[in-house]
């Protein structure tokens, strides 16, 4: 950075080292067609809802938002063309191997399971997403959270859910008081075990990717 130019940035020491704080440093602020007004590294990918408090300022047309696990970069859209550029400066900057993406023109897509939950974890939430949902059921809170009572009680080889069906094999996280603990922690519950569990909002927008394996068309055995 060009002595006696105002900086952009704040910048903090981050745990990628001492590399990634010094690129950063080498931003041009007065470098002519870099939009980049925000950018934050480091984050903690199990508290989604702390990088959505940060990104909510810019919501809207106005800004277009790189959004990965652990960082995000924030440009501004320039209004003549709607389009948004990122100087190679903030590209050198983001470019740290493994530990973040190469930023270019485009939005990285979202990373599928970006909370690492293992596979009971995933069918566990997946079944109270589901139980949430019913028709009749407790309505959002102000949150967004939505309480599930009544847990299924599995008969047989299977239990209903609404008009879905599902295999007690794929069940046995609801049973499992570690299951609910590791939901909690990650933010996506807050459990009442064995009673009931608060969905929160970020539990209901998690995209676990075992609906369509676990809740089967309505049938009786």
């Amino acid at each position: 950075m060009a002595p006696g130019t105002e900086a952009r940035f704040a910048l903090e020491p981050s745990a990628f080292g001492a590399a990634a704080p010094q690129a950063l440093a080498r931003l041009n602020p007065s470098s002519r067609g870099c939009d980049v007004v925000a950018l934050a590294l480091d984050l903690n990918p199990a508290d989604p809802a702390a990088a959505t408090a940060l990104l909510r300022p810019f919501a809207g047309p106005r800004y277009r938002i790189h959004f990965w696990s652990g960082a995000f970069v924030v440009q501004e859209v320039a209004p003549q063309d709607g389009r948004a550029r990122l100087c190679a400066g903030a590209r050198r900057a983001l470019s740290c191997g493994d530990t973040c993406a190469r930023i270019g023109s485009r939005p990285m897509p979202p990373k599928k399971n970006p909370l690492n939950l293992n596979p009971l974890q995933l069918k566990t939430l997946t079944l109270l997403q589901a139980l949430a949902r019913l028709p009749g059921g407790h309505p959002p809170d102000e949150s967004g959270a939505i309480l599930v009572e009544d847990l299924p009680q599995p008969h047989g080889d299977h239990f209903h859910v609404g008009e879905a069906v599902a295999f007690t094999k794929d069940a046995s996280g609801l049973g499992n008081v570690a299951v609910w603990v590791a939901l909690e922690r990650k933010g996506l519950i807050k459990s009442m075990f064995p009673l009931a569990a608060l969905v929160t909002a970020e539990g209901l927008a998690y995209d676990t990717g075992m609906a369509d394996q676990i809740l089967h068309g309505a049938h009786h055995h």
